[in-house]
């Protein structure tokens, strides 16, 4: 046991992500199913995710799609609006969410990322066409860099 860990929202929720997980792939084993993840292409470019916990999984259906996209994609199958306009969270500590965290909206970070990745613009061309301030197009593509390292798994010595 590692009682420690709880003094650390981001070990308690990296912890927590990981566990759930080795539930839900025994689950799957005992259904003789796939699981399904749900990790949009916003998330993957932030590194929004616990390697081996949330970013697990045997399929991913959304993966190519932008965060602003995936909400689009609810409203087109008519799930509820309660369900589509909640605060995204990992659910990993009490009060968390996502924006909080990130430092910056998903709407704006999905703008930025996509004339960055997707147009191939700088980031002073990005903002302008994402309508945010160069500060925020900072953030965003700052923490995109920081978190390049998730994407290549497992690292080799």
């Amino acid at each position: 046991a590692r009682p420690d860990v709880a003094g650390s929202d981001i070990r308690f929720g990296n912890a927590s992500a990981r566990s759930r997980m080795i539930v839900v792939y025994d689950l799957a084993q005992a259904l003789h199913a796939l699981v399904c993840g749900t990790e949009n292409r916003t998330e993957n470019l932030l590194g929004y995710f616990t390697r081996f916990g949330d970013a697990a999984s045997d399929i991913e259906p959304i993966t190519d799609l932008y965060k602003t996209e995936v909400k689009a994609a609810a409203r087109v199958l008519g799930l509820p609006e309660s369900v589509i306009a909640k605060h995204p969270t990992a659910g990993l500590w009490g009060g968390q969410t996502d924006e909080d965290e990130l430092g910056f909206t998903y709407a704006d970070a999905d703008r930025v990322l996509a004339a960055t990745f997707d147009l191939g613009m700088s980031p002073a061309e990005a903002a302008e066409r994402a309508g945010v301030d160069r500060a925020v197009a900072d953030r965003v593509l700052a923490r995109a860099a920081g978190v390049a390292w998730k994407h290549a798994v497992p690292h080799t010595l």
